[in-house]
C-alpha cells in the first residue's frame, strides 16, 4: 500500500505529465501587494508534511475522485507560469485577483500568495450577501439588472486534482452572468503547487 506521502507525490506527477513543467520556467517572481513584497521561489526540497496535510479524498467517491480537466465551456485551465505572471501583473495592479475556492479552515494548511477566500457554497442565490460578492469582483446593477461590463479577471484554485470547489465556484459563477473569458481555473491546485515547491503561505514554508 501507497504511503500518504506517496500518494499526493503521484498525484501530482501523473497530473504534471500533461502540464507545462513550472521548474522549467518559474525561478523567482517578486512584486508589491498591498505595500507589501510579495516574492516566489521555488524550493529544491518538498515540504512532505505539508504535502500530506493537503491530500485528503472528499467524503462520498463512489469512484475515482477526480476533478475534470476543464471546468466550464469557454474557460481556460491554468498552470503555473501563467498563474505567477497573473501574480505579477493583474493582482500586483489591482486589475485581477486570484480565488481561493476552498473552506477558511482549508487555508489554515497553506495558501498560494495573494490569493482572496471566497468558498464555492456562498456563490448561490440562497447567500443574502451574494450581490455584494458580484459587485466586488466588478459587476455592477443598472436598472436592477447585474452588468458585467466590468468583471475582473480570475484565477480560481482549490485544494487540488481531487476537489471540486474551483470548478463549482466557476459554474456557480458564470451561472449569474459572469463573462467565462474572464476566468481562469488552476486544476492542479494548493497540491500540485506545493508539489512543485513554490511559495506558500501560512504554513513554515
Amino acid at each position: 500500500m501507497k504511503s500518504r506521502i506517496a500518494i499526493p507525490v503521484a498525484i501530482a506527477g501523473a497530473y504534471l505529465a500533461t502540464a507545462v513543467l513550472a521548474e522549467n520556467v518559474v525561478h523567482k517572481a517578486s512584486f508589491f501587494f498591498n505595500g507589501q513584497e510579495v516574492n516566489i521561489v521555488q524550493s529544491d526540497r518538498l515540504d512532505t508534511t505539508l504535502l500530506t496535510s493537503l491530500y485528503a479524498l472528499p467524503s462520498g467517491c463512489t469512484a475515482l475522485c477526480l476533478a475534470a480537466p476543464t471546468a466550464a465551456s469557454g474557460v481556460q485551465t491554468a498552470f503555473e507560469p501563467e498563474i505567477v505572471d497573473f501574480m505579477t501583473n493583474e493582482v500586483a495592479n489591482g486589475n485581477g485577483l486570484i480565488i481561493d475556492a476552498r473552506l477558511p479552515q482549508d487555508r489554515l494548511t497553506g495558501l498560494i500568495p495573494t490569493s482572496v477566500n471566497i468558498p464555492a457554497k456562498l456563490i448561490s442565490d440562497e447567500n443574502e450577501l451574494l450581490p455584494d460578492i458580484l459587485v466586488a469582483l466588478g459587476g455592477s446593477f443598472q436598472n436592477g439588472v447585474l452588468n458585467f461590463d466590468n468583471a475582473m479577471p480570475l484565477i480560481v484554485y482549490d485544494s487540488g486534482p481531487t476537489t471540486d470547489d474551483a470548478s463549482t465556484f466557476i459554474t456557480a459563477l458564470i451561472q449569474q452572468g459572469y463573462p467565462a473569458d474572464a476566468l481562469r481555473y488552476y486544476r492542479g491546485g494548493m497540491l500540485v503547487w506545493a508539489t512543485l515547491g513554490l511559495t506558500t503561505e501560512g504554513t513554515s514554508s
